[in-house]
């Protein structure tokens, strides 16, 4: 396995650590809007949702559940603006979270009625 890198020179032939970029295609504004990530993953504390809305205000709801499909925690982020967001759920604010086992859970996001749900591995 190997990996290449490039360096960019800037104007003065000085060698400049950022990556070029301009060779990456546009993402499609769909596939922006359909993009929705969790970091870390595994977690132990903490979990960011990375998101995009079409709207500022839009409806945003977040769930998540262990894998008997029981709801551990809901949120319902208010002030988001259209374009990427970020919301962080903090597990350890979770009333019974030294009760949930380790394992996997479901991270279930709906924005405007539409539903995305990732897998994420929680390790305490």
């Amino acid at each position: 396995f190997s990996s290449s890198s490039s360096i960019v020179l800037s104007n003065d032939n000085e060698p400049n650590p950022l990556p070029d970029y301009s060779a990456l295609r546009t993402i499609p504004k769909e596939d922006v809007l359909n993009m929705f990530f969790l970091s870390p993953n595994p977690t132990s504390s903490n979990i960011t949702l990375v998101y995009a809305l079409e709207e500022d205000n839009a409806n945003v709801s977040i769930k998540i559940f262990n894998m008997m499909g029981e709801v551990i925690t809901e949120h319902e982020p208010k002030n988001q603006v259209e374009g990427k967001n970020n919301y962080t759920v903090d597990l350890n604010s979770i009333e019974n979270i030294s009760e949930l086992p380790d394992g996997v859970y479901l991270c279930s996001l709906l924005i405007n009625g539409k539903v995305q749900t990732q897998k994420f591995m929680l390790q305490k």
